[in-house]
């Protein structure tokens, strides 16, 4: 995602006394709000933090306030400590839409001051990913005519202080498209007299963007993508159904070195809704829109989400499932004493049928190739309720409907124990590089690098036929 929307409020100056910065237009809930405040009297004066608000970076006595705008916020009374008479004060709020939401806790800023002289020397600041906003807030202890303005940036106001003692304040941002560091620098000042100096640099992290995008596959598997992460982000994927929380397989990555991120999720169930959330920094949560996704041919399903291979069926019979608790029974004295544990997981027999021979066999493929020896069972619509779940079969015995098998007809009679999924070290596959070779069959790589530019392109892209 791309920041977007600066705007800025009036600046408010005062005369070693409280300000409040002018509201910027349009805010929306969610919005970054900052808020550069100072005061006169370096070495003594600083900037109180507002209830409800966050100081983000400091240099003595100019400090840069933030927080996300909710419905209803006003701009705060910003007050100071330390001050004395003809201190002059100032504030001024920024609104940025786009910003990531863990911007108060996973802030890059540095700071640089000079003493008494004419220009105001400047901070670098190292930007890691592209998209980010650079802010410098700078301060002089005396006024001036202008400012330079530092390389790429737009200057966003000059503010001149001479009610008091004097002082200026000046702000300047770029919102950038590729990745570029801050050096440190120096601002010419024209006018004024020679004096200290303080400046601020800020690099404003964008949020990341989740989308999802289903691959033409049966069984039905979901890319979950996240673009406009910044290298060094911890990552967790999750689905959602019904207020629930599942970490997707391979959901977890830390310290990204890319800013696109992709996982498929191999296991999600039909006919409920379903979103994703992507918490980035252990705090930050980006949410997808939910959506229905359906099981064509209205039938349950056998699936391994490892391989992506799959069998469709009808079940005959499943009448019962038989739950075990781990038991000890000891005659103690005419009394049964039993020592119990936890009720478990189910065992059951279950019956299923299929229609053509072809799908028997593809049954029994299935049962020789399953990751782990674990099968997912999963429902075609809402409404099946205990059906979803991870399976194990113990054994399995197939009846023919003629002896001498012309009727291509079979039912499948098959003991099976609910367990967990597979390893975490598995991940859910949507094609394998055999699928582009065929895809690609007769073409060359250029053909595939004009489809698909990047590898999180490649990542998302359908390779059936």
């Amino acid at each position: 995602m791309t920041i977007t929307d600066k705007t800025l409020g009036t600046a408010t100056t005062g005369n070693n006394a409280s300000v409040t910065p002018g509201t910027p237009s349009g805010l929306l809930a969610g919005d970054f709000v900052l808020i550069a405040a100072a005061i006169r009297n370096n070495g003594v004066g600083s900037v109180n933090t507002p209830t409800g608000w966050q100081k983000i970076a400091e240099n003595q006595n100019l400090a840069l306030l933030g927080r996300y705008f909710q419905t209803g916020d006003t701009m705060p009374l910003v007050t100071f400590t330390g001050g004395v008479a003809n201190a002059d004060t100032y504030a001024r709020a920024i609104k940025l839409r786009g910003v990531a939401k863990d911007m108060l806790t996973e802030v890059v800023a540095d700071t640089a001051g000079n003493g008494s002289q004419q220009n105001i020397n400047t901070a670098g600041v190292t930007v890691v990913g592209d998209n980010h906003a650079v802010l410098q807030f700078v301060w002089k202890q005396d006024d001036a005519t202008s400012l330079s303005t530092p390389a790429t940036f737009i200057a966003d106001g000059l503010t001149n202080m001479t009610t008091g003692d004097d002082m200026l304040a000046a702000l300047f941002s770029v919102i950038q498209t590729t990745a570029a560091s801050v050096s440190t620098g120096t601002i010419t000042v024209t006018g004024g007299v020679a004096a200290i100096g303080r400046a601020i640099t800020l690099a404003i992290r964008p949020a990341p963007a989740i989308t999802i995008s289903s691959y033409d596959l049966f069984p039905p598997r979901n890319a979950v993508t996240l673009t406009g992460l910044t290298p060094g982000d911890d990552v967790a994927i999750y689905r959602v159904v019904a207020g629930q929380r599942t970490l997707l397989r391979d959901g977890v990555h830390t310290a990204v070195t890319d800013p696109g991120l992709v996982v498929v999720d191999g296991e999600l169930p039909f006919g409920v809704s379903v979103s994703y959330v992507a918490v980035v920094n252990s705090s930050a949560e980006y949410e997808s829109a939910a959506a229905e996704y359906s099981l064509p041919g209205g039938k349950p399903i056998l699936s391994d989400a490892v391989s992506g291979e799959s069998s469709q069926f009808t079940v005959v019979s499943w009448p019962r499932k038989e739950y075990k608790p781990q038991a000890s029974l000891f005659k103690v004295g005419g009394r049964n004493v039993v020592v119990s544990g936890d009720v478990g997981q189910f065992e059951s027999q279950m019956e299923i049928f299929f229609e053509a021979w072809s799908s028997s066999e593809n049954f029994l493929a299935l049962l020789n190739s399953a990751t782990e020896g674990v099968l997912q069972l999963r429902a075609p619509v809402a409404g099946y309720n205990g059906v979803d779940c991870y399976l194990a079969i113990l054994s399995a015995s197939e009846d023919r409907f003629s002896q001498d098998g012309t009727d291509d007809r079979r039912t499948w009679v098959l003991e099976v124990a609910e367990t967990e999924s597979w390893s975490d070290g598995f991940t859910a596959r949507a094609f394998t590089w055999a699928d582009v070779v065929t895809f690609y069959t007769g073409l060359t790589w250029a053909d595939l690098i004009g489809d698909h530019a990047t590898w999180l392109a490649v990542q998302i892209a359908d390779f059936t036929p």
